[in-house]
């Protein structure tokens, strides 16, 4: 059996995604000791910040219990950038170099819970991922990656007798019944593209981007899609648009046997999803 695993839009250096503890508070305010820096978080931080605090315990507890990755795909916005949509709001920190020292530090943790494994990586939202000294600042999270094998604006692997096709773009749909029809837009372009020699025919396409998870499939032809879930929670006010579907977590991949399907095991991050309060009238 071989495992993999997939990731996607940690969005470093944005109050909603992924912020290892040395990160969360000023460091005047740290402890050595746990309960005193958890209290010190309650005190000190709002209820978003907890909420960051329970994201990562979440993401912490999955990485350790992650089984031996064969490989793993990120699917990158691997930072947030400066935000200039919304004049920097939401942002932990707005410098891109730390952006990036946060996003390596996520991305080890979660690799170092999984063995560690061969890492192929694409880049992100031109948006976010903002050029660093005349470089793309997810360049730099993946040179600094242990293991990564490959990264591409669009990168093909070949793993367990698969052609998996990596790509962080994906249009998306407002229409509940339309969430995977630009997955198979994709899939079909990937097969007409194959024809003429563009692009090598995949079985398995994965996408970042929309923060949703839904999947496209021919099962017959052994091609099936998938958008991943994203490492962010829900949150500031441009991410507001979002107002359908969102997907907090990652994703697992089974496979039985070379050149077999694989299987998808969600890893879903509780933290990342919340039910609107029901203001009742009179209370």
């Amino acid at each position: 059996m071989k495992w993999y695993l997939g990731i996607a839009d940690i969005h470093a250096g944005s109050s909603h995604g992924p912020i290892p503890p040395e990160y969360l508070a000023p460091e005047m305010r740290m402890s050595d000791k746990p309960a005193q820096w958890a209290d010190s978080v309650v005190d000190v931080f709002n209820e978003g910040r907890r909420a960051a605090r329970d994201f990562w315990g979440e993401l912490d507890t999955l990485a350790a219990r992650l089984p031996e990755i064969d490989a793993a795909f990120v699917l990158s916005d691997n930072i947030e950038g400066r935000q200039a949509k919304s004049g920097g709001e939401g942002l932990i920190h707005n410098n891109s170099q730390s952006q990036v020292k946060i996003a390596v530090r996520i991305l080890d943790h979660i690799l170092k819970g999984a063995g560690y494994p061969p890492v192929y990586g694409v880049r992100g939202t031109g948006y976010h991922v903002t050029e660093n000294g005349g470089r793309e600042c997810d360049d730099e999270v993946y040179d600094q990656t242990k293991n990564m094998q490959a990264y591409d604006d669009v990168l093909f692997v070949e793993a367990g007798g698969l052609v998996w096709r990596l790509d962080h773009n994906i249009g998306r749909s407002g229409t509940p019944y339309g969430k995977s029809t630009p997955l198979s837009k994709v899939q079909i372009f990937n097969t007409l593209k194959s024809s003429i020699d563009e692009e090598h025919e995949a079985n398995v396409c994965l996408h970042g981007h929309v923060h949703y998870c839904v999947s496209s499939g021919f099962p017959m032809s052994n091609k099936i899609g998938y958008t991943l879930p994203a490492l962010k929670m829900r949150g500031e006010s441009y991410g507001r648009k979002f107002n359908d579907f969102y997907d907090a977590g990652m994703m697992l991949f089974r496979q039985e046997d070379d050149g077999e399907p694989v299987v998808p095991v969600p890893l879903r991050i509780e933290t990342g999803h919340s039910l609107p309060p029901l203001h009742k009238l009179g209370e």
